[in-house]
């Protein structure tokens, strides 16, 4: 009973916020609250079986919106809170009233679409702040680096000139055992 009433107070205030108007135009807030309304209602009343499936119509209508929400914009902050406490309420009275499929799949899709949507958000951030390492540690260049590439590029000069007079000497010696060879043959 306590749950449900700060449930129902962080619904309210979600739903009186300004920034509601980003994600419903006012019919549909208006329809929302009173689709709310009547779920906590039938929660702590109970209902009668034939207003059931009116309200399993209205309440399919309202989770197909929310799936396409959560689908189609951003999951800001005000969105994330609204599925949050309103996933809560319907699952409770669809497990408990309502016990129609659809509803459960569509609240399960909903759940996972918005973790879908903010894990990935996480992970963009982990991957900027390991860009931003991997960058630092790729200018890292400290004079002990610059004395080594110095040595290298004077080793590799030096190779460069040596390889080939050591290959021309092998060459002229290989062909000098190959005379060598042919005359004792």
């Amino acid at each position: 009973m306590i749950m449900d009433q700060l449930n129902s107070e962080k619904l309210k205030k979600i739903l009186s916020h300004p920034q509601i108007y980003t994600l419903f135009d006012q019919q549909i807030l208006e329809q929302t609250k009173r689709d709310i309304n009547l779920v906590e209602n039938d929660l702590h009343q109970g209902m009668t079986d034939g207003d059931r499936e009116s309200r399993i119509k209205h309440l399919d209508h309202l989770t197909n919106f929310l799936l396409n929400l959560v689908i189609s914009k951003p999951i800001t902050p005000i969105l994330k809170d609204l599925i949050n406490e309103l996933l809560i309420l319907l699952h409770a009275w669809n497990e408990n009233i309502g016990k129609d499929m659809k509803i459960r799949n569509n609240l399960y899709a909903i759940r996972k679409f918005t973790d879908y949507h903010l894990t990935m958000i996480d992970v963009l951030q982990s991957f900027k702040g390991l860009l931003k390492k991997a960058e630092q540690i790729q200018n890292f260049n400290p004079p002990a680096f610059e004395i080594s590439q110095h040595y290298l590029k004077s080793l590799e000069a030096v190779a460069e000139n040596d390889i080939p007079k050591k290959l021309e000497k092998k060459s002229s010696k290989d062909n000098n055992n190959n005379k060598n060879k042919k005359n004792k043959k």
